[in-house]
């Protein structure tokens, strides 16, 4: 390419040439070189015989001045032990040494919170709340002594299996998606408006969803991987984070923080080796911690910081000792507060009492910053519409889409098992399914394209 490019006027030979080189800039070092060799051949030499020596000294000038502010891929965190200062774009290989850190013990929770399990921090008060069984109510707390402050009685959430808080700008919300049997079909969330907080009695708007990978929907206690205690608020979205029974690992997915019904998209899995309990986001720095226990007790927290946008597992990821329950109880909520700080709380374990802990993350993170300020990820549904619900002996399904490429439709029944499954064409806008042979209950139906996964649970008379 670049010889013809020699044939072209000589002002214009300058500027392509500058083009093409900016273009090749963010490639591999190795690649830069070689390109640069031979315009040093093809160009500045053949300048230089025509006399051009201005211009083919200021573009080899140029191009050496690009050359060598050309940083690497790397790590770039000072802390990791395979830390690299040429490195100048962190590339999320950064290695750190075992690292262990003592929680403060602020307080013991009053009997009111022995399963204290999610936290949230409005307006400089921390919230909380008890898991599945226990009122539906929520706390705020002394953040020195524990003791409880406000009591607030929610309304339209009932305290099926409540494991989490979050919160923005201007609704607190509850996660009701604790799925210890990994059956659930009525996981959701309540939206509360930040402004009733001060009332006795509070109304939450629903958020219902279902998970776009899930298909088996067999009853198994604590044997299942889509159990949930672990969600933040960010970018207009909320972030599940799954706790994986079977593989100890935990699975990302993002869903719209508005009331109705939608699917929470599953946008990545990471080994967290344990139980994801609580997660949190600095809204000062963007640095994300998971906060977990392993089967024999052990209490963890991951630092997630320096990522890609909407790839949390891009970047830093360091992992924190903290001790095990004896110390801690069980740990179960986490939240941010300010500078780098915040709390946890944690439920009674065997004999030892509810806890208030508090952290700082400074040491580790520093003046890291993660940018927080990237766009939404963009909404991703078919306006899907399925007919008529219970159905019979044939089953209608329209959606809404430009075009559904490599588009699929499988129908589960409850145990896993696919029973049906047809391809779609680009331009299909509607399947009508022979469902005649469909025995009486619940069944799982999924469309699926390269951009998208939809699941909506079906009721066959």
């Amino acid at each position: 390419m670049y010889r013809k490019l020699l044939l072209m006027p000589n002002a214009l030979n300058y500027h392509v040439f500058f083009v093409v080189f900016v273009s090749l800039f963010c490639h591999k070092v190795t690649k830069a070189t070689k390109f640069f060799l031979r315009v040093l051949r093809d160009f500045v030499a053949p300048a230089l015989h025509r006399k051009l020596v201005p211009k083919a000294l200021g573009f080899t000038l140029c191009l050496l001045g690009m050359f060598s502010l050309h940083g690497q891929d790397g790590c770039t965190d000072v802390q990791a032990i395979n830390f690299d200062a040429a490195a100048v774009e962190n590339d999320g290989s950064c290695l750190y040494e075992a690292t262990q850190y003592q929680m403060e013990q602020r307080a013991t929770l009053p009997a009111t919170l022995e399963e204290a399990s999610g936290a949230a921090y409005l307006d400089g008060n921390l919230w909380t709340h008890n898991d599945g069984g226990n009122t539906n109510e929520i706390y705020r707390i002394d953040t020195l002594t524990g003791e409880v402050l406000q009591t607030v009685l929610v309304g339209a959430l009932e305290n099926e299996d409540w494991e989490d808080m979050a919160q923005s700008d201007t609704h607190l919300f509850v996660g009701d998606f604790g799925n210890n049997p990994g059956n659930r079909m009525d996981l959701r969330i309540g939206q509360i408006d930040r402004s009733d907080l001060g009332n006795l009695i509070v109304s939450a708007q629903i958020i219902n969803f279902s998970y776009s990978d899930q298909t088996d929907f067999t009853e198994r206690f604590n044997d299942n991987d889509y159990d949930c205690e672990a969600f933040f608020f960010y970018q207009d979205s909320l972030h599940l984070f799954t706790k994986n029974w079977v593989d100890e690992k935990t699975r990302h997915y993002t869903l719209p923080a508005t009331p109705g019904t939608h699917v929470a998209q599953l946008r990545e899995t990471f080994d967290s080796e344990g139980l994801i309990t609580g997660a949190a986001i600095d809204e000062e720095n963007g640095t994300i911690s998971l906060l977990g226990y392993t089967p024999s007790g052990v209490n963890f927290m991951w630092l997630l910081y320096d990522y890609a946008p909407h790839q949390f597992f891009s970047g830093n990821i360091r992992k924190i000792n903290l001790g095990t329950g004896l110390t801690n109880s069980q740990t179960e909520g986490i939240v941010f507060t300010e500078n780098g700080q915040g709390f946890v709380v944690s439920e009674n374990f065997n004999f030892l009492p509810q806890r208030l802990l508090h952290f700082t993350t400074r040491q580790w993170i520093g003046d890291i910053t993660t940018d927080v300020s990237n766009p939404v990820v963009p909404a991703e549904t078919l306006n899907l519409k399925v007919y008529p619900l219970p159905f019979g002996d044939q089953l209608t399904l329209t959606w809404e889409a430009d075009k559904v490429d490599n588009g699929v439709v499988e129908i589960f029944n409850l145990s896993g098992k696919l029973i049906y499954r047809q391809q779609l064409k680009n331009s299909d806008q509607e399947l009508r399914v022979n469902t005649a042979s469909f025995s009486s209950g619940s069944y799982l139906m999924r469309i699926i394209d390269k951009n998208r996964s939809v699941n909506k649970v079906i009721l066959r008379k």
